[in-house]
C-alpha cells in the first residue's frame, strides 16, 4: 500500500511539474505573428497613387516625389530630384529621396556585406530591414516584396547619406508599403 501512495505521490508532483512547464515554464510557447495591418489613411491622404493597370496594383507616394517610367530596367523610380538613376553615391543631392520598383525573381540580400535585421509581414507584402557590415553607420535598406498579375516585384531604397535623411526614407518607405494594394 505504501509503495502505490509513493508511485501516485510521484505521478501527482511530476504531471504539476510538466503542466506548470508547458503551461506557465519555460515551456510554454505563445503564438506570434509577423503579420501587421494599419491603416494610413489619415498620414497619406494627400499622397498621389501610382497604378499599375497591367499587373493590378497601386501604392501610395508622397507628393515631394516625381515618378519616372521605364528607366535602365526599373519599372519606376520615385525621387525627389530628376533623373535619379544618373547619381551615385558620390554626387547623390544632400536632401535627395529615393526609392525604386522593380520586377523581381529572388527576395535575397543583395551581397555578402549585407545582413537581415528584420523580416515581416505587412497587408500581405514581405518586408525585409537590412543592414551593412561594411557601412557607416548611417546605412539602411529595405525592400518590400510582393506579388501581383504573376509577377513577384520589388519596392526599395538605400541610404547612406545622413541619419535624418535615413529616418525621413524609412518613414516614407513604411507609410508607403502599408498602402500597397493588390487587385
Amino acid at each position: 500500500m505504501k509503495f502505490i501512495w509513493i508511485v501516485l505521490g510521484i505521478v501527482i508532483i511530476g504531471g504539476g511539474v510538466t503542466g506548470w512547464y508547458f503551461l506557465a515554464g519555460p515551456g510554454h510557447k505563445t503564438a506570434t505573428t509577423s503579420n501587421t495591418t494599419t491603416s494610413t489613411t489619415s498620414d497619406t491622404s494627400d499622397w498621389l497613387t501610382y497604378n499599375n493597370t497591367q499587373y493590378g496594383f497601386s501604392f501610395k507616394y508622397p507628393p515631394v516625389l516625381k515618378v519616372e517610367t521605364g528607366a535602365q530596367g526599373y519599372d519606376a523610380t520615385f525621387a525627389n530630384f530628376a533623373d535619379m538613376l544618373t547619381y551615385t553615391k558620390a554626387n547623390w543631392p544632400a536632401d535627395g529621396l529615393g526609392f525604386y520598383l522593380k520586377e523581381y525573381y529572388q527576395m535575397e540580400i543583395d551581397n555578402e556585406n549585407q545582413y537581415l535585421i528584420k523580416e515581416e509581414n505587412i497587408n500581405g507584402v514581405t518586408v525585409r530591414f537590412l543592414g551593412s557590415i561594411d557601412a557607416p553607420k548611417t546605412f539602411s535598406k529595405k525592400t518590400a516584396k510582393f506579388t501581383a498579375g504573376g509577377k513577384t516585384f520589388k519596392l526599395s531604397y538605400t541610404s547612406e547619406i545622413s541619419p535624418a535623411l535615413m529616418t525621413q526614407e524609412q518613414n516614407y518607405f513604411d507609410k508607403i508599403v502599408q498602402t500597397v494594394t493588390i487587385k
